[in-house]
């Protein structure tokens, strides 16, 4: 197997705010025991935290390995606490497998303060035509920073493109936007990205102790 058969799994856990940190604290302890068998590449809190969500990154090496994964730690008395004691304090949870796109290999930086999560939910067709004009717009945007991966959702909601950008700070974030969106290039793409768009969702992450990438 090679890195590009490897997916990822990003589930999102919507949580009641007044609980978050108790079901962080359960969170936490039932990753760290569910990283014996499959990487936690990402466990992270939402910034502000009022926003009431625990994002989860895992990558298997392919389909196989996440059936496994997933059957082994499911009987972890840990994870089976995690989800006894921690259901009530949820109003949803969400599940995407995505699948690395090949210009943009998982590359995990040394250290960020923290995270941005970004979510282009695209019109059904368009896929390609994004991608396409993506491809252009990143020799460009790459020149401020890069991106640790880019992914396209494969189960769950399709559609979907999620970029994770890191940062030392959110004025880092701020003067780096700000400096690319003075590219003229780079405002021609994303004004042509636009319109193949439903919607997009920027999300500030801060890692957990028990994320892989700190």
């Amino acid at each position: 197997m090679t890195a590009e058969d490897a997916i990822f799994e990003l589930r999102t856990y919507h949580v009641q705010p007044s609980a978050l940190d108790s079901f962080a604290e359960l969170a936490i302890r039932a990753a760290k025991a569910a990283k014996k068998h499959a990487e936690l590449v990402g466990h992270w809190t939402t910034e502000p935290r009022e926003v009431g969500r625990l994002v989860e990154l895992w990558k298997f090496i392919d389909f196989h390995h996440r059936a496994a994964a997933r059957a082994r730690i499911a009987q972890q008395a840990v994870w089976k606490k995690f989800l006894l004691q921690g259901q009530p304090m949820l109003s949803s949870t969400e599940s995407l497998i995505l699948l690395p796109l090949p210009d943009w290999p998982f590359s995990p930086p040394a250290h960020s303060a923290f995270y941005e999560l970004r979510d282009h939910r695209l019109h059904p067709g368009t896929t390609a035509q994004w991608l396409e004009a993506w491809r252009k717009g990143m020799s460009v945007r790459e020149k401020f920073s890069r991106p640790v991966g880019v992914w396209q959702s494969d189960i769950g909601e399709l559609n979907r493109m999620v970029s994770l950008w890191p940062y030392s700070s959110l004025q880092q974030r701020h003067d780096v936007r700000r400096a690319a969106s003075k590219d003229p290039l780079w405002r021609d793409i994303v004004a042509s990205l636009a319109p193949m768009m439903q919607r997009m969702e920027a999300t500030i992450l801060l890692p957990t102790e028990a994320s892989g990438l700190q």
